[in-house]
């Protein structure tokens, strides 16, 4: 059975926004974007352990943009944990197992320059507001694939130990300030077999 650390209705909810529009053409087009189970096998194929943007798309209120990431076990659990003061984070976890933190404190914050853009040629850029700096507190969430996690604005998030060899995990990330670039296509994508 799937384990739901928050209402999967704030999910649902994100999640069904997130379908209903269009990468390939403006909201008001009346057209739908679909993030399919074989794009995202498509996406963890194409970047082996790396991080990739997927897609992104003007919603109208705001962006959302869908990212791959990876994080190998071994690797050194860091002690800085980092906030987003103007998006929302929401983690469907696609495969393996690790620890997520989330809430706490972070001591003394400051800017964290995440405006780079994205791994393997992508023109997406994560540009919002962001802090990080020594955290403590907060709560572990052993996640598994299937979990959601949903990260409002404010909390402070951090991966604690990965369990497996490989955590591949995809973000969808609502920006209602519109800071993130809209109306990107990952080009293992854009082409279908």
């Amino acid at each position: 059975m799937m384990r739901r650390f928050l209402p999967i209705v704030f999910v649902a909810v994100a999640m069904a926004s997130a379908a209903t529009l269009d990468a390939q053409a403006p909201p008001q087009s009346g057209g739908a974007m679909m993030l399919s189970a074989a794009d995202m096998q498509r996406i963890a194929a194409a970047s082996p352990g790396l991080n990739a943007g997927v897609k992104s798309i003007d919603a109208g209120a705001h962006v959302i943009d869908f990212w791959l990431e990876s994080r190998q076990a071994g690797a050194a659990v860091s002690a800085t944990g980092i906030v987003h003061s103007e998006i929302t984070e929401i983690y469907y976890i696609f495969s393996g197992k690790a620890t997520l933190i989330t809430g706490g404190t972070i001591a003394d914050a400051k800017p964290i320059a995440v405006d780079v853009p994205a791994w393997k040629g992508s023109s997406v850029v994560f540009n919002t507001p962001t802090l990080g700096g020594p955290f403590k507190g907060g709560t572990p969430r052993a996640v598994a694939p299937g979990d959601f996690i949903v990260v409002p604005p404010g909390t402070v998030h951090q991966w604690g130990p990965i369990e497996t060899p490989m955590l591949v995990y995809f973000i969808a990330r609502i920006d209602p300030s519109k800071k993130l670039t809209a109306g990107y296509v990952n080009p293992a994508l854009a082409a279908k077999p």
